[in-house]
C-alpha cells in the first residue's frame, strides 16, 4: 500500500522537471525505472592464497584500477580485475570481460570464459600461464542473500556433516562444487568442544577468513566455505546463515524474558498523633494507646 506521501508525490510530479523528479526519487526512495531495478549487485567472495575476502562487486568494479586496492586484496602481480558494469537502454548488468593479452585465464565450469553477463552462483577460477589457480571468485546475488542467522544445537559426542546431498546433517545447495556427501565435518566431543575438518579439501574451508584443514573453534569464530557461513557461539550453539540451507538439527531456543511483576505500593502508616490514619497492626495500636494516656 502506498503511503500518503507517495500518493501526494505522484500527484505533484508534474510540477517538477525530469531532473528534479529523479533527485526526489533518489532522496525519498520512490520507485525506480525498469532499468534501475534490473541492476543486481553481488557479494563477491574472493579466495586469494590462504585468505578469503568478501566485498560487494560494485566496490570491486569501482576500485578495479586502484593499485593500493590490489595490494590490499593481495592479488598476484599482473592480475587485472576483469569485472565491469555495463548499461544499455533497458538493462544494467555486471559482466566479466577479459582482454586477449591478459596473463590470467578465466574459467567457468572448467571452460575458458572470455566474456559473460554475471549470474548468481558463478564460480570463476583465474589461472596463471602455468595452469595454477591463483584467484577464485564466487558471486552471490545480493537479492538472494539473507541477513538472518538461525541458531542450532549441536549434539554432544556427535559428528555433523555438511554437503549437497540429502544424506547430510546440514544440506547446503548453493553450488555444484560442493560435494554431495560429507564436504565438511563438525565434531563435538563429550566436553562440548567443537572442531571442524575439511574432508574433501577441494574448495577449502576458512575460519575467520584464513584457510585451514582442521581447527578447534573458539567462541565467535566463523566457519565459511563457498558462501556457507556458521558462527560458533560457545557451548554447543552455532548460528548458520539462512542461505540454501536445510537441516534437522534442533533449533536453539532463546531464554524467555519474563515480565517484571507489578510492584505493590506499601500502605502509609500514621499514628493518631499525626492527626490521621490508624495503626494497622496490634503492636502499633498498643503503642499508640500508650502514648495517648
Amino acid at each position: 500500500m502506498k503511503s500518503p506521501f507517495h500518493s501526494k508525490f505522484e500527484n505533484c510530479c508534474t510540477i517538477f522537471s525530469v531532473k528534479e523528479q529523479y533527485i526526489l526519487k533518489r532522496v525519498y526512495g520512490m520507485p525506480q525505472t525498469e532499468k534501475n531495478r534490473s541492476v543486481t549487485d553481488f557479494l563477491a567472495i574472493s579466495f586469494i592464497g590462504n585468505h578469503m575476502i568478501s566485498q560487494l562487486l560494485s566496490k570491486v568494479v569501482e576500485n578495479r584500477t586502484n593499485a593500493l586496492y590490489h595490494d590490499t586484496l593481495g592479488l598476484p602481480e599482473g592480475f587485472v580485475l576483469p569485472f565491469f558494469q555495463e548499461e544499455t537502454e533497458s538493462v544494467s548488468s555486471y559482466v566479466l570481460r577479459q582482454e586477449g593479452s591478459s596473463l590470467f585465464r578465466a574459467e567457468l565450469d572448467h571452460q575458458v570464459c572470455q566474456e559473460r553477463i554475471l549470474q548468481n552462483g558463478d564460480y570463476i577460477t583465474f589461472k596463471d600461464p602455468t595452469g595454477a589457480a591463483k584467484v577464485k571468485v564466487l558471486l552471490i546475488a545480493r537479492s538472494s542473500l539473507s541477513l538472518s542467522y538461525k541458531k542450532y544445537c549441536l549434539p554432544k559426542n556427535s559428528n555433523v556433516y555438511i554437503g549437497r546431498g540429502a544424506q547430510n546433517d546440514i544440506v547446503f545447495t548453493l553450488s555444484n562444487y560442493i560435494s554431495r556427501e560429507k564436504q565438511v565435518a563438525i565434531r563435538v566431543d563429550d566436553q562440548g568442544c567443537v572442531y571442524v575438518e575439511d574432508l574433501k579439501r577441494t574448495v577449502g574451508i576458512y575460519v575467520n577468513g584464513k584457510a585451514v584443514h582442521s581447527r578447534k573453534l573458539e567462541p565467535f569464530d566463523e566457519l565459511a566455505f563457498m558462501g556457507f557461513s556458521m558462527v560458533y557461539l560457545g557451548g554447543n550453539i552455532v548460528a548458520i546463515r539462512d542461505l540454501c540451507i536445510e537441516t534437522f538439527l534442533p533449533e536453539a531456543q532463546d531464554w524467555p524474558l519474563k515480565s517484571p511483576k507489578p510492584r505493590k505500593e506499601k500502605e502509609t502508616l500514621c499514628s493518631p498523633l499525626c492527626g490521621g490514619g490508624h495503626a494497622s497492626s496490634p503492636d502499633q495500636k498498643r503503642s499508640a494507646a500508650a502514648l495517648s494516656e
